[in-house]
């Protein structure tokens, strides 16, 4: 009785695992292929409004001259992707003054349309850090083990049960 309830216990919690998993992949991948990238916010620049470990939906497809002040962009300096508050736009020179929100100051240097990444169109509360545990060097091991070791609770419950009567 307990290893049949065992059984079907491992098998609910398998199979949510992997609906989960597979929910979750055709999302980022749906998510990606309309030009949307989810980043993890790593410092408290834009806060209030933006705090570490909120996840921040970037649209990649946004248009640097359709950018206006007060839109939240994401944009490259060197290997570091940032994201700030626009504060200023010269469309004639096709650049972005930004400034993060907890900042007094602007930022020193000028951003250029093809420096841009995209607008930020959606944030979600904390969900930066599931997306920084599972995409950091451990994470994808982590997923692994945990769906290892599901397969296991599946198994181990079969092995202990005990022979039908009348099995040879």
């Amino acid at each position: 009785m307990i290893f049949s309830f065992a059984t079907r216990a491992c098998n609910i919690a398998f199979t949510i695992f992997l609906a989960l998993l597979l929910i979750g992949t055709a999302g980022w991948l749906g998510m990606k292929r309309l030009g949307f990238k989810p980043m993890a916010v790593l410092s408290t620049s834009m806060a209030p409004s933006h705090s570490i470990g909120d996840l921040v939906i970037i649209n990649s497809k946004a248009s640097p001259f359709l950018t206006e002040v007060g839109d939240v962009v994401a944009y490259a300096k060197g290997s570091l992707i940032i994201t700030q508050r626009v504060v200023s736009v010269d469309q004639e020179s096709g650049i972005l003054w930004t400034r993060g929100d907890s900042r007094e100051h602007d930022d020193p240097y000028p951003v250029p349309y093809g420096e841009m990444l995209g607008k930020a169109s959606l944030r979600i509360p904390k969900l930066g850090e599931f997306l920084l545990a599972v995409t950091e060097s451990g994470g994808y091991s982590v997923g692994i083990i945990i769906a290892a070791f599901l397969m296991l609770l599946r198994v181990i419950p079969k092995l202990f049960e005990p022979e039908p009567e009348g099995a040879v």
